[in-house]
């Protein structure tokens, strides 16, 4: 609406407002003025903490949200084989397919953090799994209607490479609402409780998608993932989110803030000089990607580890017995961490739970190089992935303590740092394996590099907003 006083126009971001007595800014003949405030903030409601029933909603809808993500983010590794061999591709052919994803995932996570944060993590979210959900279900489609092979993998390499991008943007947009809708005693809690949907997602994928794998066809594990997505994110737009958020209006002024950042808007700037110089802000980075290292490693190789040690072993038993124990735990610290907050600090909970992550899963990666049973192995491997429960409540969740205003676009640079390791792990261990033939080598060095990680946070890391 348009709002006229003194012969000034101004436009439909204002509001009318009567001071109170106990807050005169401007007296007028000793009464109250009547003055207009300039709300330049499109969100004006995106601060407001969940409360209640609304809280829990939310959560229950993000973590079927983070289930299904990761599902259709193993879609692909799941039906790799069956694909190839029915299309006669070859493993260098099926390989370039699948890296695609991390080029896509990988280089966005920056840019992801940033929009969340500008426009609304609730938006992004929705809005990026009709995305990567709706790739997902046209996959076959996109595959049949190439014949030709080499368009065919082109074709699938730009689609892949989307798919990345679109599934860059869900774990910038769970902090960024993490960061802006939850109570600092709930955060930890509330994060862990969500992320637990990655570890369910591989399990489901690995268990419902294999069915459907050898009682259809590969193709009906897409259709199954992709369909559920956006059913699932077109849900939560319908039943959680506001009328006026999903207005087309409204989601057009969002976008247009993407490009165009007003100056006068009520967000902090991007304080880029304090975040890079500060020691906490790199010790997150460091430890994010030693982390990351650690979980590329051991997703990578880990297969390829157990057929050639214990060939006789059920492979669905090391695929998806650790990941039961991971998803638990994973809540089990959350709710740890916002006790140690209330008792002690948040600087004290972020580096307490990071150090136990750190003895764990260093303590069990040593221990592999001397295992030489399948069942102690798989006891190992299930500590490593339960010890990373602590990491969720630690330096990951640390952005909505460093940059609470911009909580997304910070953990999209730690996520990027943690996402490199998906290509450094697996090229330094495969050539590791190449040259010595040990195991021992690979796990020994990752060891180290957890250590590192772990180490610098607990030295520098805090749990303080950067200021």
């Amino acid at each position: 609406m348009t709002h006229h006083q003194s012969g000034r126009t101004v436009d439909h971001d204002l509001y009318v407002h009567q001071v109170s007595e106990s807050e005169k800014p401007l007296l007028v003949n000793g009464n109250a003025a009547e003055v207009v405030v300039v709300n330049t903030d499109i969100h004006p409601k995106r601060n407001e903490h969940w409360k209640g029933a609304t809280k829990w909603k939310w959560t229950a809808a993000l973590f079927i949200l983070g289930v299904l993500n990761y599902s259709c983010r193993n879609v692909a590794p799941v039906c790799a084989v069956s694909m190839g061999t029915q299309l006669g591709w070859d493993k260098a052919q099926t390989g370039l397919v699948l890296s695609s994803f991390f080029w896509g995932y990988s280089l966005t996570q920056i840019p992801a953090g940033y929009v969340s944060d500008v426009i609304g993590g609730e938006q992004v979210i929705t809005l990026a799994a009709i995305g990567w959900g709706s790739l997902t279900f046209i996959t076959p489609y996109i595959v049949y209607a190439f014949p030709d092979k080499s368009l065919q993998m082109t074709i699938l390499v730009i689609q892949r490479i989307i798919f990345g991008t679109l599934e860059a943007l869900h774990y910038p947009a769970v902090i960024s609402l993490v960061s802006r809708k939850i109570a600092t005693e709930n955060k930890s809690s509330v994060y862990t409780m969500i992320v637990a949907g990655s570890p369910v997602g591989v399990i489901l994928c690995g268990s419902l998608g294999s069915y459907l794998l050898h009682q259809f066809s590969w193709e009906s594990v897409f259709y199954a993932f992709g369909i559920a997505s956006v059913t699932w994110a077109l849900v939560i737009r319908l039943a959680l989110m506001t009328s006026e958020a999903l207005s087309v209006d409204y989601i057009k002024r969002s976008c247009k803030e993407i490009f165009w950042k007003r100056k006068d808007t009520q967000s902090e700037p991007i304080p880029w000089r304090k975040w890079f110089r500060s020691k906490a802000v790199w010790a997150m980075f460091v430890s994010s990607f030693c982390t990351g290292y650690v979980f590329f490693l051991l997703f990578s190789w880990l297969p390829t580890y157990f057929e050639e040690k214990f060939p006789e072993a059920n492979g669905w038993v090391f695929n998806v017995v650790p990941w039961m124990v991971g998803a638990p735990f994973r809540v089990i610290c959350g709710f740890i961490a916002d006790k140690l907050v209330l008792k002690y600090s948040v600087t004290s909970a972020r580096k307490i739970m990071q150090a136990c992550y750190g003895v764990g899963v260093t303590a069990c990666l040593l221990l592999f190089t001397y295992t030489h049973s399948y069942f102690l192995a798989l006891f190992i491997i299930s500590s490593i992935l339960m010890f990373d429960g602590f990491n969720s409540a630690g330096a990951s969740l640390n952005p909505n303590d460093l940059a609470p205003e911009w909580a997304g676009f910070l953990y999209g640079f730690a996520n990027t740092a943690g996402a490199l390791p998906g290509f450094f792990a697996v090229y330094i261990s495969g050539q590791i394996l190449h040259s010595t033939g040990s195991w021992a080598s690979v796990f020994t060095s990752t060891a180290v590099i957890s250590a590192i990680g772990s180490l610098l946070f607990v030295l520098f890391g805090s749990g303080e907003k950067v200021s």
